[in-house]
This record gives structure tokens, C-alpha cells and sequence, in this order.
């Protein structure tokens, strides 16, 4: 019985050391803090030379970073139209009175005299006339007869540009412009009128040549597009990265069986149509080898306190700076630039990441939720707290022991 007393008494004392050890751990303070480091974006700008195999390499560019490349070729065919350069014209001319006005003390004689409004259309007067001197009750005035010109001075047709409203004012061009204030006119007595155009298309005989170029960068446009669609299609199939040189320099395209229908021209048609073939040809490497080039220098600028987050691949821009060997030679030299992502790299196995931590942590030790997580924003190496959740949850005071911080970090 004594035997069986002890071991219930042993048993209590266990289940009460277990007991007072959850409790200090659920009464002792602990948190745990996830930041998300500060990033840089730095650029990397590399000269490198992209070239066919068996590209000639030049002595003075041997030693640049090397990204072999394929040329790719496709072939557009296709009819579109184009609009008719031929026109002629059925023109009315707008026609009316007008009251010419004298502001001088004497008579003034005019010839059948051009006149002109803020548009730059003439009228001309049908006859010659004599406004009467200015009087007591104003200005001279005289009504006479006008028509507006055929044609403006491009020689595009005036037609219903000719109709303009009552009280349009109008100038004598031919006068000094110092004395144009004291003789003018003004459609006072109602609009002017009759005026009209009639447009008439045909086909020119130098259209189908003014075409050509037209329809060599329509289908130029497209073979890029189509060539374009074409890589996306085989970079997926083959888990690369294709690009296409697009300077325009380096596609080099053909325009073939031209086809234009003779009996079209004279025609009164608005548009004509025309056929033709483009075959073009461009460069083509993969873009993940110049990333890895990229990513290298980027690593040989940095110090062992940084690492490389991410490359931004849409970022990349390519501009060529020699090009004119590529026909003989077979290759072409380009400058590269990159934007990459860079952050100190605190969860390294280093002395200046482990160093960090213990120093984050000894600044926070003892301090309110609020206070630790505002200095910890305040620290230019970090961008964000993710999280800061304490254990057990209804303490708001951090704990003073270091090793009960645990500090995390999110990329």
C-alpha cells in the first residue's frame, strides 16, 4: 500500500512539472517578427555580339560575351487596295451681292477687283464700280455683284467653301495693308450661295507605283507580326526565350510578284487593288542567354552583402552599335540593358547577416508592439513588416531575452 502511495505521489509531481512548464511557456513573452528587406533596382548595361555560326569575329570585339543566333525567314502574300490619286471636278461657284464700303472723304473707283475672307477664298467682283465718299451718315457704300474663284491657290477646287453666311466680312488684297480699314466689304445683304463640288475618282497611271512601297510596309508589318507569333509558338515548344532583332537595319525583306491589273488604270474607281509577295528575314537568339550574362555582371558589381532577387526580363533593351559587317561577317554587336532586383541578403551564412539580426533584435528587446514596429520601419534596410505576432497574444510588451525574438525574412 505504501509502495502504491509513492507511485501516485511520483505521478502528481510529474504532471505538475509538466504543468508549471506549459505554463511558463504560455506565460513567457515571445514573438515572431517577418520583414520584407528594402530592394534596389539597379541597371546593367553590357555590350555583347550576337552572330550566326561560323561568324567572323572582329579582333577589336573577340573578347565580348558571345550569343549565337539562327536566321529566321517567312513569306507574306497578299491583295489589298489602295485609294486613287486621279481626280476631277464639277465645280458651282457661289455667287451673291455684296456692299463695298468707303471710308474716306472721296469717291473711290475700283476695277472689277478680287476680294477675299479670313478662309483665303476669293470673289471677284463682276464689274467695276465707284463707291460714293463717306458723309455725315457713314461710310459710302455700294452693292455689287460677286463670284467666288473655281479653284483656291493650291488648286484644290472652292465649290461649297464658296457659300459663306450674311455679315462675312472681306478685304481687298490688292490694297496696301494700310489702307484696307477704309475700303472693304461685307455680305450684308444675305449669304452667298450656289456653291458646290463634285468629286470625281479614277485611277491614275502612276498609282500601281505609288502602291508599291505602301504595300511593301503593309506586308512588312504583318511578316514581322507573323514571325513574332511564330517564335512565341517555338520557344514554348522548346522552353526558350526566341527574339527577334526588329531594327530595321537588320530584317531584310523582298518584294516579289507584284501584280496590278493594267486594265484598272483610267478607270473611275475611288480604289484599286494590287497583289504581291514579301519575304523577310531577320536574327533570332535566345534572349535566357543574354539573361545569364546580365545576371553575371550584375553578380560582379555586387558585394557579399547583396543578392540577386529577380531579373526583370521585360526590361531588357537592345540597341545596336555596329551592324554594317553583318552581311560579310555574320554578326552584329549590340548594348544590352537590364533592369535587376537587388536586396542585402540577411539570411546569408555570413558574419555581417548573422551580426544584423542580433543587432535588430537587441534594439526592439523590452519595447511596446507599437513602438518596436515603428522603429523597425524606420530602418532603411527594411521596406515592410509582413508580421509581428506575439506569444501569448494578449502581451503588447516584447520580450528582454534575445533568443525569444524570432526574426524572419520575406523576400
Amino acid at each position: 500500500e505504501e509502495k502504491s502511495f509513492r507511485g501516485i505521489y511520483f505521478f502528481i509531481f510529474i504532471l505538475l512539472i509538466a504543468a508549471l512548464g506549459w505554463l511558463y511557456f504560455w506565460v513567457s513573452p515571445q514573438v515572431e517578427i517577418v520583414i520584407k528587406p528594402r530592394i534596389n533596382t539597379p541597371e546593367v548595361t553590357q555590350n555583347i555580339a550576337v552572330g550566326l555560326p561560323g561568324a567572323e569575329w572582329d579582333k577589336n570585339n573577340v573578347n565580348l560575351p558571345k550569343v549565337e543566333a539562327i536566321k529566321v525567314q517567312t513569306e507574306k502574300i497578299e491583295a489589298q487596295t489602295f485609294a486613287s490619286t486621279g481626280r476631277s471636278y464639277e465645280v458651282t461657284n457661289a455667287s451673291g451681292q455684296v456692299t463695298m464700303f468707303n471710308e474716306t472723304r472721296e469717291p473711290k473707283y475700283l476695277l472689277a477687283s478680287r476680294l477675299q475672307n479670313e478662309e483665303g477664298i476669293i470673289f471677284r467682283m463682276q464689274n467695276e464700280v465707284t463707291i460714293p465718299a463717306a458723309n455725315a451718315d457713314g461710310a459710302g457704300r455700294v452693292a455689287v455683284r460677286v463670284v467666288a474663284d473655281e479653284y483656291d491657290e493650291d488648286g484644290d477646287p472652292v465649290g461649297q467653301r464658296g457659300n459663306i453666311p450674311a455679315g462675312t466680312e472681306l478685304f481687298l488684297p490688292g490694297l496696301r495693308t494700310d489702307t484696307r480699314e477704309f475700303y472693304y466689304a461685307k455680305a450684308n445683304l444675305g449669304p452667298l450661295v450656289g456653291g458646290s463640288t463634285l468629286t470625281n475618282y479614277f485611277v491614275k497611271e502612276n498609282d500601281s507605283e505609288l502602291a508599291k512601297p505602301l504595300l511593301t510596309d503593309s506586308l512588312r508589318i504583318q511578316a514581322v507580326d507573323s514571325l513574332k507569333n511564330e517564335l512565341l509558338r517555338r520557344s514554348a515548344r522548346e522552353k526558350k526565350d526566341y527574339v527577334l532583332i526588329e531594327e530595321a537595319s537588320m530584317l531584310q525583306s523582298e518584294l516579289t510578284n507584284f501584280v496590278y491589273d493594267e486594265l484598272q488604270t483610267g478607270q473611275p474607281l475611288q480604289a484599286f487593288a494590287v497583289e504581291g509577295t514579301l519575304r523577310l528575314s531577320g536574327l533570332v537568339f535566345d534572349q535566357d542567354d543574354v539573361i545569364e550574362i546580365m545576371a553575371a555582371k550584375l553578380r560582379r558589381s555586387q558585394d557579399d552583402r547583396k543578392k540577386i532577387v529577380n531579373i526583370d526580363t521585360g526590361s531588357v533593351e537592345y540597341r545596336i552599335l555596329t551592324a554594317e559587317n553583318f552581311e560579310e561577317n555574320n554578326w552584329v554587336k549590340l548594348s544590352v540593358t537590364i533592369t535587376g532586383v537587388e536586396t542585402i541578403d540577411f539570411e546569408a551564412d555570413n558574419q555581417f547577416a548573422r551580426e544584423w539580426q542580433q543587432k535588430i533584435k537587441k534594439e526592439i528587446i523590452g519595447l511596446s508592439v507599437d513602438s518596436a514596429r515603428g522603429l523597425l520601419l524606420n530602418h532603411p534596410e527594411i521596406e515592410e513588416i509582413v508580421k509581428l505576432e506575439m506569444r501569448p497574444f494578449w502581451l503588447q510588451q516584447l520580450p528582454v531575452i534575445v533568443d525569444q525574438i524570432k526574426l524572419h525574412i520575406k523576400y
